[in-house]
């Protein structure tokens, strides 16, 4: 971000942070998560959704996503690492780039990898880094209210 201006551009995880493994191994809905989502939506934030799943994924991601009520009409972009053999930090890094490239800044970053999140606060100065695990932020003060509350 430049200048200090508000940037209402959000970059979210899939897995970690908006879905996870329940205990018998199926994907389920993170609530917290999409609860953060819809209140970055209902605050003017445009959503860029990134996920190191294939693209063969998407149907399940979409549904799940829709039934749980995420507000795909804010979102963007929803991109899957298509390569193989790429580490997710480095993919994680290039469709941050994409996305400032396609912004112009991003103003939040949301996701379960300190490593990545380390590396994105090196490229995006300045953005506020949301470790989603616990609400925990690394940096900055998050626009979605469910986590300045835990705080």
């Amino acid at each position: 971000m430049a200048g200090g201006e508000e940037c209402f551009v959000a970059v979210l995880d899939v897995d970690g942070v908006l879905l996870r493994r329940g205990i018998g191994g199926e994907v389920e809905v993170r609530r917290l998560g999409v609860e953060v989502a819809r209140s970055l939506a209902e605050a003017g934030y445009r959503l860029h959704v990134h996920t190191g799943r294939r693209p063969g994924d998407r149907g399940l991601v979409l549904s799940l996503l829709r039934e749980a009520g995420f507000p795909l009409s804010s979102t963007v972009c929803l991109m899957f690492r298509g390569e193989r053999g790429v580490g997710e930090v480095e993919w994680k890094l290039s469709a941050l780039q994409e996305a400032l490239e396609r912004e112009g800044c991003v103003g939040e970053i949301h996701d379960d990898n300190p490593e990545v999140l380390e590396a994105a606060r090196r490229m995006v100065g300045g953005a506020v880094l949301h470790w989603d695990e616990y609400c925990g932020l690394l940096y900055g003060s998050t626009a979605a209210p469910q986590c300045r509350r835990r705080l």
